[in-house]
């Protein structure tokens, strides 16, 4: 297992004939290469695979006002060091959401969207203020208070709203803020057949009211990498650089070989330990009618002069 960003590329450099680096920011061409490419690779392999390492699980649901709710047991809304009284959510909590939503509800009534470091009481907007690694929720309640006070007395006391699509689905559900990928939507029910949905920029569209997400989010801790994957984005690594290093073109293929050999073993193993969740469920469960999948399928890395991409 790779402890850090520095010793995957390195292996990188080394498939590469090049010295190693001691730290991204080191002021040579091989980490200035290193550091451009790293974390755009890491995100894109990510979205290629259900990485088990890497998967998470949220739900979400509809209260009996039609709108989520932005509070919870154990809290978690963050006061801001900008602004006066500002509050946010952080991309972090299972709450938070990819896109703003349309309209955010403080005790049933609708707040203003305010600007982001100067709201004023009864205002909110979504943006990022203090350095997160995503956009969030920022509010100013009508009191100054902070929104966790409020769970007690009513959970549903602020609320957030994403209008319903046009037509086909009933319902717009947000990502979670740190998604790359959502993988699977399953109903409370939890059988076998998953519902029918979509992905239409970052809110999933189904027909119920309760869902469960399996995704993929912005997974940075090396550490935790499996040995599958840290090959992958080693060779990935590899790829890119033998374009933009000079006189390193001629590894560009044997890269690319090996990367795409580590990620189909990654998805014959997957494929193995699914096909033996499936068969232990089906002796509990028979469904009437065939397995159903929506959503993106995987995809693969496109190693180009103009950035490494995933193409489906």
């Amino acid at each position: 297992m790779a402890a850090s960003a520095v010793e995957i590329c390195n292996k990188a450099l080394l498939e590469l004939g090049e010295e190693s680096i001691t730290l991204l920011t080191d002021n040579n061409k091989r980490a200035e290469k290193c550091n451009l490419v790293y974390d755009d690779i890491r995100d894109s392999l990510m979205s290629m695979h259900p990485w088990k390492f890497a998967l998470r699980r949220v739900q979400r649901e509809l209260n009996s006002n039609s709108r989520f709710t932005l509070l919870r047991t154990d809290g978690g809304w963050t006061v801001s060091t900008s602004g006066t009284n500002e509050y946010y959510l952080p991309p972090s909590n299972p709450l938070s959401f990819k896109e703003s939503p349309d309209d955010v509800f403080e005790d049933d009534t609708a707040m203003t969207a305010g600007t982001i470091g100067s709201l004023s009481a009864g205002e909110w907007v979504f943006g990022n203020n203090d350095s997160l690694p995503f956009p969030t929720i920022y509010v100013r309640l009508t009191d100054n208070t902070d929104p966790d006070t409020k769970f007690a007395s009513d959970e549903d006391f602020l609320e957030a709203t994403y209008d319903d699509p046009a037509f086909q689905w009933d319902t717009a559900f947000p990502q979670p803020a740190d998604s790359l990928r959502i993988w699977e939507i399953i109903d409370r029910s939890q059988t076998l057949i998953p519902p029918p949905w979509d992905l239409e920029g970052e809110r999933v569209l189904t027909n119920e009211r309760q869902i469960n997400m399996r995704y993929t989010p912005q997974f940075t801790d090396t550490t935790k990498f499996d040995t599958l994957f840290e090959d992958a984005f080693v060779f990935a690594i590899g790829a890119k650089l033998s374009i933009i290093i000079p006189n390193k073109r001629t590894f560009k293929s044997d890269m690319v070989t090996q990367f795409d050999r580590a990620v189909s073993q990654a998805r014959k193993y997957n494929a193995i330990e699914a096909n033996m969740r499936f068969e232990k469920a089906l002796q509990s469960q028979r469904p009437s009618s065939p397995w159903q999948v929506r959503g993106r399928g995987a995809g693969r890395l496109s190693f180009t002069e103009g950035g490494s991409r995933e193409v489906r």
